[in-house]
């Protein structure tokens, strides 16, 4: 009798413990809150309104296995599921919108500002600079940049005590927590795209239009396909949905659940022991939380370094008219001015709302020290002074969430933290594998379920 545990009941864990019934007699997801999930969940509010907790809309991964844990047969998904070709966003930015991209355009500075900028970026010839996030923004696009546009932006979404110097560029070889703000609109449409054709100013300079990226997906075979429960139950129904096949398979789900302690010999994990003192047997242990907790567990060192996090506020507002915004599926803030980091508007991608019902979740990052200064009434006064809602709307229902030390900072200290108790874990243990967003390696959604299913794949090969 084979068994194997996966540590984590986010998207990773489910479709790793799926993947893994093909491959172990018994397997156990554990999951220390009381529904699985992670980020993926639906929340309702008094009027029983769905509401989507983050801004998630999945895409096929095109791994077929993975797929169909997540979607269901092929030949259903039409029926099940809302087909979506791409994901329409938009930004705000000093004080203006711009509904073709969440990309910074710097047309909406003044001119002596974007002048530099833009000289700045034709006269460069030297590489980027990934030391951190100040040399990597400065090189890009000069330090008039980095202290006028960029310094701002960031010490909103990671606290303004932030220093620029102490945030890494990349992590895991990607750039996760810049948020695409890597590239900009500069220039105009018809020079932007003249440039483009060189490989050097496309990696800083975006299109101007949401038809000219389309076409540059097309033309490079890169169309992306998402996929929106049909209804208006939310992305919480795709989780409900995965969960239903996960049991199908034989898959045992504990809940409020959590490892106190790990038991190894000879370098491979034999056993666990639970919060509550059960002990199960463990052949393979895919952990997809945190990896300091395993080091915890296992009684072996962690860093003695502190990683700082930032909390969500997110706010859900169902309000009588619709919203200004008709097209965009996502919205970011990029404006210093106001608390908004993300909003999701879905009558822009849901089934038809109910007469009158118009739907919106409003994300927020704050510190622990401000956590509880936020409050409807402000982000509702927020959303009339960026032009998004109208002055007279009404609030029919809301409800607001506050989820603590939910989005790491990424410093220095994060990513030598993260990089230790990967390294630590996967070479002093030969029957454990780190995947999802702690592993360090990986941060998107499609990457951390491929990086899932490389890892399943490869056992007992």
């Amino acid at each position: 009798m084979t068994n194997a545990v996966v540590v984590g009941g986010g998207i990773s864990g489910i479709v790793a413990a799926v993947l893994l019934s093909k491959k172990f007699d018994e397997v156990s997801i554990i999951e220390a809150t009381p529904t699985c999930g992670g980020l993926l969940k639906s929340i309702q509010d008094d009027a029983g309104l769905y509401y989507d907790q983050g801004t998630h809309i999945p895409d096929l991964t095109g791994i077929t296995e993975i797929d169909e844990i997540l979607y269901g047969p092929k030949e259903t998904r039409e029926e099940n599921w809302i087909n979506i070709s791409h994901l329409p966003s938009g930004n705000y930015f000093n004080q203006q919108w711009n509904l073709e991209t969440q990309t910074l355009n710097f047309g909406h500075l003044d001119n002596e500002i974007r002048s530099q900028v833009e000289d700045y970026i034709l006269n460069k010839k030297y590489p980027d600079n990934l030391e951190n996030l100040a040399t990597y923004l400065s090189g890009r696009f000069g330090n008039i940049a980095l202290k006028k546009v960029f310094e701002p932006i960031f010490q909103k979404l990671y606290g303004q005590s932030v220093q620029m110097e102490d945030l890494v560029a990349e992590i895991g070889g990607a750039r996760f927590f810049i948020f695409g703000l890597d590239r900009i609109i500069a220039f105009s449409k018809e020079k932007a795209a003249r440039l483009k054709q060189d490989p050097f100013f496309n990696e800083k300079i975006a299109f101007h239009t949401q038809e000219e990226f389309l076409q540059y997906l097309n033309k490079s075979g890169n169309d992306q396909n998402y996929l929106y429960p049909n209804g208006n139950r939310g992305i919480g129904e795709m989780i409900d949905n995965a969960l239903k096949r996960t049991r199908h398979s034989g898959v045992v789900i504990k809940t409020n659940a959590t490892v106190k302690k790990i038991t190894a010999e000879d370098k491979y994990v034999r056993s666990i022991t639970l919060n509550d003192g059960e002990t199960l047997h463990c052949d393979y242990l895919f952990w997809s939380i945190p990896p300091a907790f395993a080091l915890r567990a296992a009684g072996r060192e962690t860093p003695k370094i502190k990683v700082e996090t930032r909390c969500s506020n997110i706010f859900h507002y169902c309000f009588d008219r619709p919203i200004r915004n008709t097209s965009s599926h996502f919205l970011w803030s990029w404006d210093h001015r106001n608390p908004v980091f993300r909003i999701t508007l879905y009558d822009n991608f849901r089934s038809p709302p109910r007469d009158g019902h118009h739907q919106i979740s409003v994300e927020c990052l704050s510190g622990n020290d401000d956590f509880e200064k936020l409050s409807s009434e402000i982000i509702h006064q927020t959303l009339i002074d960026m032009e998004l809602v109208d002055t007279n709307t009404k609030i029919l229902s809301k409800v607001e969430q506050k989820l603590n030390n939910t989005f790491p900072i990424p410093t220095h200290s994060f990513k030598t933290a993260s990089d230790f108790c990967y390294k630590d874990l996967t070479s002093h243990f030969k029957n454990i594998d780190i995947s999802g967003r702690f592993s360090g390696k990986v941060w998107l959604q499609s990457d951390v379920l491929a990086h899932t299913f490389g890892l399943i794949n490869n056992i007992h090969s």
